[in-house]
């Protein structure tokens, strides 16, 4: 799926770059309409691939999370450590702080 929004994004950093070296100087200025024109398509493509995208997460995100049953567990020792490791790494790349604590049972 990544090559499919990179695509876009190339011709229209593609563009731009002919519409600077035109801008300088560098080009031919009657190709700035046409290189104005593809720019736009591509932004445009680019924009459906990623609103493709985030409708599929959606669809996908919510349906996996109506399947969970959710409840209140005991966790302690081993399997709070498991626990912790698990999201370590993607809460300190996404500058979450999840924060886990056992709890003293009777």
């Amino acid at each position: 799926m990544s090559h499919e929004a990179r695509s876009p994004l190339n011709g229209a950093a593609l563009s731009l770059a002919l519409l600077d070296g035109i801008i300088s100087n560098d080009g031919d200025p009657s190709d700035a309409r046409q290189l104005v024109g593809d720019l736009h398509a591509s932004v445009e493509a680019a924009k459906r691939q990623l609103d493709d995208i985030l409708a599929f997460e959606r669809v996908t995100s919510a349906a996996a999370a109506g399947g969970v049953e959710w409840g209140w567990v005991r966790v302690a020792g081993s399997e709070l450590r498991r626990l912790r490791s698990s999201f370590a790494g993607v809460c300190r790349a996404e500058k979450i702080c999840l924060e886990f604590r056992g709890v003293g049972g009777t």
